[in-house]
């Protein structure tokens, strides 16, 4: 049976407080350096927004600027900008034709949580309006 916990062999008898209270010191502070190294991998695994490149490079202390676009977060991230600018150009080419209340926007072929988030950031970034007849419109 093979333990992957750490272990401690002592090279001297242990019976004294003198012998313990020499080591205290360092069995704390390898303590408090695996619970961080734990936490970086936890860490790590729930970070999925950057590039998993950018992430271990800043780990080790160096700088990388350019995501590798091939990792897990890089794929998702990107299928997701392909996504939202496909939601928003259906949307900003449904109002030119004119006014659209939310249930004619609806109809158009993406889930109604997309259409709803593509519309607030459309509204957050000021391209369209909730007129007073609650309907959206192009600025």
């Amino acid at each position: 049976h093979k333990s992957y916990d750490a272990q401690i062999s002592f090279l001297v008898p242990r019976e004294d407080e003198r012998t313990i209270n020499h080591i205290a010191g360092h069995i704390k502070s390898y303590g408090q350096a695996k619970k961080r190294q734990v936490q970086h991998i936890l860490d790590f695994i729930k970070n999925t927004t950057v590039c998993r490149h950018i992430q271990l490079m800043q780990y080790f202390g160096e700088s990388a600027k350019t995501p590798c676009g091939k990792c897990d977060c890089c794929t998702t991230n990107a299928q997701v900008h392909i996504k939202v600018t496909s939601v928003k150009q259906a949307i900003l080419d449904t109002l030119i034709e004119g006014e659209k209340s939310s249930q004619e926007l609806n109809n158009l072929s993406f889930d109604t949580p997309e259409i709803i988030s593509t519309l607030k950031l459309l509204l957050d970034q000021k391209r369209i309006i909730v007129t007073p007849s609650n309907t959206y419109k192009l600025i």
